[in-house]
């Protein structure tokens, strides 16, 4: 083909059908490979953060998409957390390995307010003053949390690097109402339970190694389904079942006389 022929042919100006096709299908692909970058970026690049003040908690809040992951958070100031609180989806900040009572009454709001503004330095001055006060009865913290929080959808709180868990943490965090996962503890004294059997939604404890009839029986009351893994269930389940009673070859109870006096008849 002469060299003008084929310069003609890649000249050659395209169809009004071709034209619309390709100005309609280059900025959706644009479109498309900014959202795959923005869901790559968000889904990875949260880990890494290592410290979050209130300022960028609140850009997180407002541009992150999907489960919002700080596992490389490893303490969590009162504020941050009344930020964190209005995500509206999964929040898990499995790198904490210790929660202050009025941190956690913050993270109970999770989701809770679903969009309603929520006043940091309000509800640590609140939460903080019931804790100067030694009120650190469930009520009180219910009484905040509900001041603070709302209806609205209910994703997962998850704080898988917590191992033990005191009572006023368990009181605070039993305000959350949803899924709320404490896969770390390993264990869980009954003052805890009773506080955390007064939370409404799943609760899960996957990491417990044992739990006593005690402790089992402080969590009875909980509104929601518990998981705890099998092998500690099946343990506790046995050692709070009742012995049966052994059954005589007779079929009579033993220690029960079964003589009949007969001088009477």
């Amino acid at each position: 083909m002469p060299f003008e022929n084929s310069l003609r042919c890649v000249a050659r100006p395209r169809s009004p059908e071709r034209g619309v096709i390709i100005s309609w299908l280059v900025p959706s692909l644009l479109v498309l490979f900014d959202g795959l970058i923005a869901v790559r970026l968000s889904a990875a690049d949260t880990t890494a953060i290592k410290t979050l003040t209130a300022e960028r908690a609140e850009q997180l809040v407002e541009e992150h998409k999907g489960p919002l992951n700080l596992a490389g958070l490893s303490e969590l100031t009162i504020d941050v957390a009344a930020v964190l609180a209005r995500y509206e989806g999964d929040l898990l900040l499995d790198g904490l390995s210790s929660l202050s009572p009025q941190a956690a009454a913050a993270l109970a709001t999770h989701a809770g307010s679903a969009g309603k503004a929520v006043d940091p330095e309000a509800i640590a001055a609140r939460v903080s003053e019931a804790f100067e006060q030694g009120d650190l009865q469930l009520s009180r913290f219910e009484e905040i949390i509900a001041e603070f929080g709302g209806e609205g959808s209910i994703p997962t709180l998850s704080l898988g690097g917590l191992i033990a868990m005191k009572p006023d943490v368990a009181a605070a965090l039993a305000g959350h109402t949803g899924d709320l996962r404490l896969d770390g503890l390993k264990s869980l004294s009954a003052e805890a339970a009773a506080a955390l059997a007064t939370h409404v939604g799943s609760l899960s404890l996957g990491g417990i190694d044992g739990l006593d009839a005690d402790v089992a029986e402080a969590l009875a009351p909980h509104m929601g389904d518990v998981f705890i893994p099998d092998a500690v269930l099946e343990k506790v389940t046995a050692e709070l079942q009742p012995p049966a009673t052994p059954v005589s070859p007779d079929g009579a109870e033993p220690g029960l006389n079964v003589d009949i006096d007969r001088t009477a008849e």
